[in-house]
């Protein structure tokens, strides 16, 4: 039976790479484009086509960004939450790589809103706040230390995570 995306997995450090390829591709998406269109910005050279939308945008954008954050983590820990009281630790991977999924997907939402508000508006607020929505990005970079502790593991399943052991046993 051929596993699908969320269950593809072997061991605890399978996984872990798993979630941190997801994490630094969604990461990855807009960096390029903010470094492009921010440098080109710095040396006079970008020419935004609405700057005129900044003052309405600038109090629209960091109030979605906020929302859709917080929405992105109270689901994030709903998810868990319920993994929490799943029968196996496979399954509980399982539903961690699907919640951070949607977690990243939602975060990535916001840095992509920031991203297009910079390109039409150039002004440095919206850098400003994609900046902070990295932040936020990064403190969600995945070990197996925050996923033991995101999901309150026991310590046979905690053990198993350290060890590298397999999931299948």
């Amino acid at each position: 039976m051929q596993k699908g995306f969320f269950s593809a997995f072997e061991t605890p450090v399978d996984f872990v790479n798993k979630l941190r390829a997801v994490f630094y591709i969604m990461v990855g998406v807009t960096l390029p484009i903010f470094l492009f269109t921010y440098l080109k910005s710095r040396n006079g050279e970008f020419e935004p086509s609405f700057p005129e939308l900044a003052e309405q945008l600038k109090y629209i954008v960091p109030i979605l960004c906020g929302i859709n954050s917080i929405i992105a983590y109270w689901l994030y820990e709903k998810r868990i939450r319920a993994a929490r009281e799943l029968p196996s630790l496979r399954i509980k991977l399982e539903e961690v790589l699907r919640g951070s999924f949607y977690k990243f997907a939602m975060l990535e939402t916001t840095t992509i809103l920031t991203i297009v508000a910079y390109l039409l508006t150039g002004h440095i607020l919206f850098a400003g706040v994609y900046i902070g929505m990295l932040i936020l990005f990064a403190m969600s970079n995945p070990t197996v230390y925050s996923v033991i502790a995101d999901l309150r593991l026991p310590k046979k399943e905690a053990e198993i995570m350290k060890g590298n052991l397999s999931l299948e046993g």
